[in-house]
């Protein structure tokens, strides 16, 4: 599922593919006998090509023969909850994809899906768990405590790291006698990744 564009997704089902397949084989097994039919699917809230479908399916075929696949049996699916095609798919997809965008109840109609009224009580039922609610805010709560940690992290690594390059910046000037780009680089920022990028540092 992607909220948001963030990354190369056809690239991402590729890697996705490679996790799926992996665990089918077992080391040194030879042939390939033991590889199932895979689908990879991404629901993604956005539309990816932007051709305006809910469903684009793609698998491998031969580029001198577009009728002819090449028998891999992968195939990958990207939904897009803001397709706009209705008549070209199933109507259950569009009234799933439409609740993947909206889970309110009065997004589920009386002609809907049963299979989809079912997902949307079991949602309901864990929403109004306390006990999962106690556990989601706890996973919120340590995703918080790990993005804080990290951004902690980061940032001492980024200063520990500026100030290293200021003192090789400082050293090489000093050097050289270029005593007036030294008063500029540390008023500068511009002009200091100038200097930066003339010595390499």
């Amino acid at each position: 599922m992607q909220k948001r564009n963030e990354g190369n997704i056809p690239k991402r089902t590729r890697f996705y593919q490679a996790l799926v397949d992996s665990p089918m084989l077992k080391s040194g097994e030879r042939g390939f006998d033991n590889l199932r039919p895979t689908v990879i699917i991404v629901i993604c809230g956005f539309d990816l090509y932007g051709y305006g479908k809910y469903r684009y399916t793609f698998e491998n075929r031969c580029l001198e023969d577009l009728t002819l696949p090449l028998g891999d049996d992968c195939k990958k699916v990207i939904l897009n909850t803001k397709g706009n095609n209705k008549n070209e798919v199933e109507s259950n997809l569009v009234d799933f994809l439409n609740y993947i965008e909206n889970s309110e109840d009065e997004s589920i109609s009386e002609c809907c899906d049963e299979r989809l009224k079912n997902l949307h009580n079991k949602i309901r039922q864990i929403k109004s768990s306390v006990q999962i609610g106690v556990e989601y805010m706890k996973m919120e709560e340590r995703d918080r405590l790990i993005r804080e940690e990290a951004m902690q992290q980061g940032l001492a690594q980024g200063q520990s790291q500026g100030e290293t390059r200021m003192a090789k910046l400082v050293l090489e000037l000093t050097q050289k006698q270029r005593f007036s780009d030294l008063e500029r680089a540390t008023l500068d920022e511009g002009y200091r990744r100038k200097l930066f990028k003339e010595f390499g540092i």
